[in-house]
């Protein structure tokens, strides 16, 4: 029995431990400007409780617990707004653009290499990587057509 108690302590500690820390995440925004920017947001400490895979921010009387910066910005379709943006399933390093100028991207986040270019679309609304098959995701354009694509990379 004591075993056992000592054990529930530890988990315990670590569970405590988890909470102490700041919660960080990127995401990506995309503009009429053209551009594409990454994000970073962060809760400080003490403000967050973790609930098995989703994050829940305790309510307070302060707004001020998020800090928001942008890390990168840059052009990434020339002559049309940028429509959509979402990372790659496999990989955040990997970012995939759409805009009106019909042209389907991926980006290295890092580099902001463009690694992948696609025109044959309409006006590119949305991208969605397949959630576990890491070469395929699909597309829908203003032409009303859903488009799937299988991108075969060996690095990026």
């Amino acid at each position: 029995e004591e075993e056992e108690e000592e054990e529930e302590e530890g988990k315990e500690k670590d569970d405590d431990e988890e909470e102490d820390d700041d919660y960080v995440t990127r995401f990506a925004a995309s503009y009429g400007d053209h551009h594409i920017a990454l994000w970073e947001a962060r809760c400080t400490k003490k403000k967050w409780k973790k609930n098995g895979t989703k994050v829940v921010v305790q309510q307070g009387q302060h707004d001020r617990d998020w800090s928001l910066r942008e890390l990168s910005r840059w052009r990434a379709h020339e002559i049309a707004e940028v429509w959509c943006v979402a990372f790659d399933s496999a990989s955040e390093d990997v970012l995939y653009s759409g805009g009106d100028d019909a042209k389907l991207k991926a980006w290295n986040t890092t580099s902001r290499k463009l690694l992948f270019e696609s025109s044959a679309h309409a006006g590119v609304c949305c991208v969605a990587p397949h959630p576990r098959i890491k070469t395929i995701f699909a597309t829908g354009s203003y032409d009303g057509f859903l488009r799937i694509f299988e991108w075969r990379r060996d690095d990026h």
